[in-house]
C-alpha cells in the first residue's frame, strides 16, 4: 500500500479536506512563483530602461513597459512635489497590489489547517470511543483504527499549515524587496527632478 493511500484509508474524510487544501497551496505556490519569476525579469528590465525613456521624452507621464505588468514608468512634466508624489505612491500600490495577489489563501490555509487536522483527530477519538461502546473492550484492535485517524489528520493538518505558511513568508518577503527595489528608484527619480529644478 502507498504512502497516500495508507493516508487516506487511516485519516477518514478529513483527509479530503486537507487534501484539497494542499492541492490549492501547490496551485497557488505555482502560480505565485511563475508571476514572480516573469515580474522580477520586469522589473530588472523596467529599472534598466527608466534613466534611458526619460532622455528620450520628458513630457511622457506615463507607460506600461508590458501590458499584463502592473508596473507604470512615471515620467513627470509637472513640477507640483505632492503630485508626484502622488504618482509614485499609486504606482507602488498597485503594484502591491499584484504582487500580493492570492497571498492571502496561504494566510489562511496556514491559519485553519490544523484545526481541520484537529478536527479530524477529534472524530477519530470518537471513532475510538465509539469501537469500545461496541465491543465493550478497549484492546489495541479496537481503538486502533480511531486512533489512527487521529495521529494522521494532526500530522497532515500540520504539514500543510506549515507549508502555507511558510511558502506565505517567503512570497511576502519576494514582494517587499521588489516593492523597495521600486521605491529606492522611483525616489532617486522624484530627487533628481528637484536637481534639475
Amino acid at each position: 500500500m502507498s504512502a497516500i493511500g495508507f493516508l487516506f484509508q487511516h485519516g477518514g474524510f478529513t483527509m479530503y479536506i486537507l487534501f484539497l487544501l494542499s492541492l490549492l497551496v501547490i496551485a497557488v505556490a505555482v502560480e505565485r512563483a511563475l508571476l514572480y519569476r516573469k515580474f522580477r525579469k520586469d522589473l530588472e528590465k523596467f529599472l534598466a530602461d527608466y534613466q534611458i525613456r526619460l532622455k528620450k521624452d520628458k513630457r511622457a507621464i506615463a507607460y506600461f513597459p508590458n501590458e499584463g505588468s502592473p508596473l507604470i514608468e512615471l515620467h513627470f512634466s509637472n513640477p507640483n512635489e505632492r503630485e508626484n508624489e502622488k504618482r509614485v505612491e499609486l504606482n507602488l500600490s498597485r503594484v502591491s497590489f499584484f504582487l500580493e495577489r492570492n497571498l492571502p489563501f496561504l494566510a489562511t490555509v496556514g491559519a485553519i489547517a490544523p484545526f481541520v487536522g484537529l478536527f479530524g483527530t477529534v472524530l477519530g477519538i470518537m471513532n475510538a470511543f465509539h469501537s469500545i461502546s461496541v465491543y465493550r473492550s478497549a484492546g489495541i484492535a479496537v481503538v486502533g483504527a480511531g486512533i489512527a485517524e487521529a495521529l494522521v489528520c494532526t500530522a497532515v493538518g500540520l504539514a500543510v499549515a506549515i507549508a502555507a505558511v511558510t511558502l506565505y513568508n517567503a512570497f511576502h518577503s519576494l514582494t517587499s524587496r521588489m516593492l523597495e527595489a521600486l521605491e529606492i528608484r522611483q525616489n532617486e527619480f522624484l530627487l533628481s527632478l528637484k536637481e534639475q529644478e
